[in-house]
């Protein structure tokens, strides 16, 4: 079922990018000027399974260095957030702006009965349903709630080859367009097409300098999706997750800079995500394997800024994984309820509570 769902969404990207082309979604930010402060919510998906142990590094944790002698960040190297905590150091950029108070770090983040594939525990994140196969996401199930209630202008689009799970809807198709596809017409708007904020000339600083230029533009899209893929490291980690967390951490950091500039990063909440950590030890291809557990990362102009959650225990593990402590549906509730003023427990089926980052 989901490879036949999969399929289908590939086929039918054509059919929904006519239904909302660029030139549409762009032209009705001269229709909808009231939507200038709305909230805006930009969601990234590091695909893969990105190793949170060596993304928000527990250098105080002697279990970790004993786990990974191979892999384990230097305390020397380590860019700290607190005496047992630290970013990795290819991440100076998005630890300057967790000192300014912008970047919320939740620790420990999963489900229940942890699902190890790429692709079921993608769609897990993506639905927001754990207990079974869906057709909608979470996303998408929001913007339908809006559209319920008359509000057409809300619209939604994807900057990737392919339309995510999390922005299926009934009444609503969400525009997908990889960016290249779109980056020509929003400079037509946008104020200034030259690259002024260091954006890096990589995927994600591509894609985030175009969601920055629609954002700019004033146009009606409440909600960006797109991804940075290459988090599989089964092997030569050291080599391979460097380089995506430092691309991960400048095209932010230009992205904060780009909307701070005349406040719409006020306006603007960020969430990165991956469909699961990865396990304690290191494997004996120099790499990590499938876990569960790992941090969530919140950028905003108002964020409550911090470190929200236990970090998770090292010995104590189950089956052989990470225990998480926060569920994920925690972290969706927080936005529904208290930046896109939605009622999360029809969105996501109950009440899952809230964290304090926004």
């Amino acid at each position: 079922m989901t490879i036949s769902r999969r399929s289908f969404l590939r086929g039918s990207l054509g059919v929904v990018g006519a239904c909302l082309t660029p030139a549409l979604l762009l032209s009705q930010s001269l229709a909808f000027a009231d939507c200038r402060r709305q909230k805006k919510l930009v969601v990234i998906h590091l695909t893969g399974g990105n190793d949170g142990l060596n993304t928000v590094v527990p250098y105080g944790v002697g279990a970790y260095y004993d786990a990974r002698p191979g892999l384990a960040i230097k305390q020397s190297h380590v860019l700290p957030l607190s005496d047992s905590l630290g970013l990795h150091p290819q991440m100076a950029g998005l630890h300057e702006l967790f000192k300014q108070g912008d970047v919320g770090i939740i620790q420990s983040v999963g489900y229940p009965d942890q699902n190890r594939s790429h692709f079921r525990s993608s769609d897990i994140w993506q639905s927001a349903y754990t207990d079974r196969l869906s057709e909608t996401g979470w996303l998408g199930r929001y913007v339908d709630g809006c559209m319920a209630k008359g509000e057409e202008n809300l619209a939604a689009c994807n900057i990737d080859s392919e339309l995510p799970l999390s922005l299926r809807a009934t009444r609503f198709s969400a525009a997908s367009w990889q960016d290249g596809a779109i980056s020509g017409a929003a400079g037509a708007i946008a104020i200034g097409s030259g690259n002024h904020f260091g954006y890096p000339a990589d995927r994600l600083g591509r894609k985030l300098r175009t969601i920055a230029k629609l954002i700019r533009s004033n146009n009606s899209a409440q909600i960006y999706t797109t991804s940075l893929d290459g988090f599989d490291t089964h092997a030569n980690q050291i080599i391979v997750q460097a380089p995506l967390l430092a691309h991960l951490s400048e095209a932010l950091t230009a992205f904060h800079a780009d909307l701070r500039t005349d406040g719409k990063m006020d306006d603007v909440l960020v969430l990165v995500f991956s469909e699961f950590g990865r396990r304690v030890p290191e494997n004996g291809g120099g790499g990590t394997d499938h876990g569960s557990a790992q941090p969530v990362f919140i950028i905003g102009g108002s964020v409550n800024g911090g470190i929200y959650g236990e970090h998770a225990c090292l010995t104590d593990l189950q089956a052989g994984d990470l225990r998480s402590s926060i569920d994920f549906r925690t972290v969706y509730a927080t936005i529904l309820d208290r930046w896109l003023s939605a009622d999360s427990s029809q969105i996501l089926g109950r009440n899952f509570g809230h964290v304090d980052f926004v």
